[in-house]
């Protein structure tokens, strides 16, 4: 599926209420490239198409915002939009086989509930997009997980914690119960949350402490579908482009909190002298930057890598150090790390727990 380039440099230009003469200026280029490119007589270039979603973010247009509002009202009352992030294009018809076996629910086609969602997880990926789906769930039988033993034990099992337990009745049930179905909704467990999971499989915290850290920290849901039957029912409905500007504004994650002692070692983090386990397929860091020493960081200070470690302006750059809390577009209310000091964050600015 192409992007659909000519509709957007309109769209563009009606926002701004400008003609194309007035935007090839302001983009550098000739009107004609504009004129051709609205008329699709021509392949845009890749450097014109960044040019054009960067000049629209930069002003404010939110341009795959918006489109996700326009396909949430339009689509049937049956159906469902769903979001996709891809490192590159993907191709139909698409396939459930095609991902990694050891994602949270193992092998299948994975699908969030948002925008912001899908681009949180490849817009550190240099040719990343994200498609919009239409999805009709006629027919289909669905599997809902809520955070509980069930989901965190079944996770653990894709993600490989429980080889050695495989064969046990209570194993081989759980990974049966996840395959009964069609398509999976689930909660989203990243990295942090999983080092949750695992502190509760190794026993360093109870099954109570581990539901509450979990149930603080709501990453949204995933839609995982199983089957070629289930993703027949999926139909791609728009490609979206994400533009350097786009992805600066998202792909930051806050690895180190306040008070504690960050540094990068042979690639590897260390937080507070420990290793921190990362399983997303990370690339390993070539450059530990100013992290090669140790970082303390101080009230209200917080240390962020980029998910494209070694193509990122992060914490680890001179330019960008560790960054503020003015610096976040939300706010933290629970603190779920660490357990010992669970709870409710209480704000400066309204004294209120």
């Amino acid at each position: 599926m192409e992007y659909s380039f000519k509709q957007d440099l309109k769209a563009i230009r009606d926002v701004m209420n400008l003609s194309q003469e007035e935007l090839a200026d302001k983009l550098g280029v000739e009107q004609i490239t504009i004129s051709r490119n609205e008329q699709g007589h021509t392949k845009p270039s890749d450097k014109l198409m960044e040019k054009v979603y960067v000049y629209a973010f930069e002003n404010n247009i939110k341009l795959n915002r918006l489109k996700e509002m326009l396909w949430s009202e339009n689509l049937k009352s049956s159906h469902r939009l769903l979001f996709h992030g891809a490192k590159g294009s993907i191709e139909e018809p698409l396939s459930p086989y095609k991902s990694r076996k050891n994602n949270d629910f193992g092998q299948g086609f994975y699908t969030g509930e948002s925008y912001e969602q899908a681009i949180s997880f490849v817009s550190g990926f240099e040719r990343s997009c994200v498609y919009f789906l239409d999805f009709d769930d006629a027919d289909l039988t669905a599997k809902k997980y809520e955070v509980n033993q069930e989901w965190m034990m079944t996770i653990a099992y894709y993600r490989g914690v429980l080889d050695e337990y495989k064969d046990h009745p209570m194993v081989k049930k759980l990974v049966e119960q996840s395959r009964e179905c069609d398509y999976i909704i689930a909660p989203i467990a990243d990295n942090r949350m999983f080092q949750i999971i695992n502190s509760f499989i190794f026993g360093e915290i109870t099954d109570e402490q581990c539901r509450h850290c979990l149930a603080a920290t709501n990453l949204g849901s995933q839609y995982v579908f199983l089957n070629e039957k289930a993703v027949n029912q999926l139909q791609l409905v728009e490609r979206c482009y994400i533009s350097e500007n786009e992805k600066e504004y998202y792909i930051k994650r806050i690895i180190g909190l306040p008070g504690e002692t960050i540094q990068i070692i042979d690639g590897m983090i260390y937080i507070n002298g420990s290793v921190y386990l990362e399983t997303q397929g990370f690339p390993q860091m070539e450059n530990a930057g100013m992290a090669a020493q140790e970082i303390t960081l101080g009230e209200d200070e917080y240390f962020v890598l980029g998910d494209n470690r070694n193509n990122s302006k992060d914490s680890r750059s001179v330019d960008v150090g560790v960054v503020h809390g003015k610096d976040f577009v939300g706010r933290a209310w629970i603190r779920i790390w660490p357990f010992e000091k669970i709870g409710w964050i209480r704000h400066e600015l309204t004294g209120q727990e």
